[in-house]
């Protein structure tokens, strides 16, 4: 039904500003999409390999990524008057995947692993839109800093067993609300001082 309902959308994309296909063809597939996650949600639940599921999934979504690539700066397979799709469908069926593996892992007690995965994925985009764009260079050390609590957390998990301290989760959350403190407490003192700090620099 989800391939059906597809193809009657795709028929309407192709050839709907002749103003032959009827709108209703377009209508029927936007219910497509929640079909195939439906279907994929089920598969990705029942299957032996979930990273060979993934990995399909992911391959599927790098292709479509790179023919809009294709569509928007070659401009290839448009249609007669420009007009061109920009369906992120399987990239966020990707990403609902690593979220849904996340969950799976928080109800096993995997805490570090699970946040990681259910917020990763839906801050990512965020945080890489401020590095690229809306970050200072004295920022950095703030972002160096996160990198480096976050690559040093698996092996203090490790030193705090060998003293009896087993409880990562609590861990986990003590080491991000004090980055977030710290982080608090570093873009404050930096909004106070980097005034001063450019009048020093730009005589």
């Amino acid at each position: 039904m989800a391939l059906i309902l597809m193809v009657l959308d795709h028929i309407h994309y192709i050839l709907g500003f002749t103003g032959v296909i009827p709108e209703a063809f377009s209508m029927l597939g936007r219910l497509a999409a929640p079909l195939f996650l439906f279907c994929l949600v089920e598969g990705f639940s029942k299957t032996r390999n979930r990273r060979k599921y993934f990995l399909k999934v992911y391959l599927v979504s790098v292709g479509m990524s790179a023919l809009l690539v294709a569509m928007n700066v070659f401009g290839l397979l448009r249609r007669p008057d420009g007009f061109y799709p920009m369906n992120g469908m399987m990239t966020a069926f990707a990403i609902l995947m690593v979220i849904y593996q996340g969950i799976d892992w928080l109800g096993q007690k995997r805490i570090v692993r699970g946040l990681l995965a259910v917020i990763l994925p839906l801050a990512w985009p965020f945080i890489f839109t401020a590095l690229v764009t809306n970050v200072p260079v004295l920022r950095l050390p703030l972002v160096v800093a996160g990198i480096h609590v976050a690559a040093a957390f698996p092996l203090i998990s490790r030193l705090l067993a060998l003293l009896n301290l087993y409880n990562v989760g609590l861990y986990a959350v003590c080491t991000l609300v004090c980055f977030l403190v710290f982080g608090v407490m570093y873009i404050l003192v930096y909004a106070l001082t980097s005034g001063t700090y450019y009048r020093i620099v730009s005589r």
